[in-house]
């Protein structure tokens, strides 16, 4: 059986901020996303208008949140390494960080005190 091969140039990868705590150390840090999505069959990306929204640049390439739920599929997870002990650090999800960060359980690696987490805007 021929195995398909994947078009590269529509492989995408969503560059949003995630939160990653070390399984192995408790080092946590904010990182992109460098998981990779590829278009649900069918599906063909619109072309942006030049100079609009968050990308003035000419010929940006991007894709929204919504988007990226309603017409991509996961490619592949990126495995996120600690800097410090090279162990797998776990991608928090949404719920997970604010259920953390209500219950105060993240605590510095180093010295273990309880961490104050800030709330964060963000704005174009």
């Amino acid at each position: 059986m021929e195995k398909r091969r994947r078009d590269s140039s529509k492989i995408i990868q969503m560059a949003l901020l995630i939160v990653c705590i070390c399984e192995n150390c408790g080092a946590l840090e904010s990182r992109i996303n460098m998981d990779m999505y590829i278009p649900k069959p069918g599906y063909t990306q619109p072309q942006h208008e030049k100079g609009t929204g968050a990308f003035p640049f000419e010929e940006a390439s991007y894709v929204t949140n919504s988007d990226l739920e309603m017409n991509y599929n996961l490619y592949r997870h990126y495995l996120h390494r600690c800097p410090k002990c090279r162990r797998k650090m776990k991608v928090l999800s949404e719920k997970e960080f604010n259920q953390k960060k209500e219950n105060n359980e993240f605590e510095c690696p180093n010295c273990k005190s309880k961490l104050e987490i800030a709330d964060m805007i963000m704005w174009d």
